[in-house]
């Protein structure tokens, strides 16, 4: 992966007191704001090119530290460029099918100078439909509320929403250990017409205690079409990914940079470039 830039507002603006201490997939795993299995299918997403935010309701819920949890997903060639705000000029090169760029957006509001909001949202939009990926954060209780509000609020057009693959919904759980993080909805994007369509694939059950990874044909076959393989190519590919993620998680390979170092470790015993 190639920094374009430097993350100098990812964290959140200057002197806010942000968490700059980034945590690895692995330790959102032991927190049980993700399980295998979800964490498995976003390593497949990511790696094969999708673009994604992450949202949620409350602040300090956790977003910014998903978003970056995420990176080592993207694939080994990946250029990245921190956004830096409305008047950030997005000087990106062009995106190659061996070299795609991503869009790294702290987050799409317009609570501070250093967030994307007003026509810049547009302007990150139209790259993304010149080929650049986005990875960002947004507010919103709901993926129908973020969607809406990119559409609507936004004036994101739905050929350009629709380039926004998928969208990673934390909410607070209040359970028997205490208040918790967690994926509360993870569901991909499609076009529909005049509009986009979202088909679930993982969701928090909470009398269960568990997050659930949809089995459905129509769940698998929106993951397959995501990444360009075959249903069994992807059951495949996650399952894969899901032993990996096992395997670290058991021997308590939690440093971000160690987990960093396993994943490549990884896409270079199965040839993946």
């Amino acid at each position: 992966m190639e920094l374009l830039n430097q993350p100098q507002y990812w964290w959140g603006p200057p002197g806010s007191g942000a968490l700059r201490q980034p945590l690895s997939v692995v330790e959102l795993i032991h927190a049980g704001t993700l399980d295998v299995r979800s964490a498995a299918t976003l390593w497949l997403l990511l790696e094969s090119g999708s673009s994604l935010v992450v949202a949620g309701g409350p602040q300090r819920i956790g977003k910014t530290t998903m978003a970056t949890a995420l990176l080592p997903f993207l694939p080994p060639a990946a250029r990245v460029y921190f956004t830096r705000g409305p008047d950030d000029p997005l000087d990106v090169p062009p995106p190659r099918a061996d070299a795609p760029v991503y869009l790294m957006v702290n987050e799409f509001s317009d609570h501070t100078p250093w967030y994307m909001s007003g026509e810049a949202i547009c302007h990150v939009f139209e790259l993304a439909l010149r080929g650049a990926r986005i990875v960002g954060t947004v507010h919103g209780d709901q993926v129908a509320e973020v969607l809406a509000a990119f559409h609507r609020g936004c004036e994101v057009s739905i050929d350009a929403l629709a380039r926004l693959d998928c969208v990673l919904v934390l909410a607070l759980d209040p359970g028997p250990g205490g208040v918790a993080r967690r994926l509360a909805c993870c569901s991909l994007v499609f076009p529909a017409g005049d509009g986009v369509t979202v088909v679930d694939i993982a969701r928090w059950q909470g009398e269960a205690r568990r997050i659930f990874t949809t089995p459905s044909t129509r769940s698998v076959q929106a993951l397959a079409d995501k990444v360009g393989m075959s249903m069994p190519e992807a059951a495949r590919a996650v399952d894969l990914r899901a032993d990996e993620l096992h395997r670290l998680t058991r021997e308590r390979v939690t440093d971000p940079r160690a987990v960093a170092e396993a994943i490549a470790a990884f896409r270079a015993r199965h040839g993946i470039s």
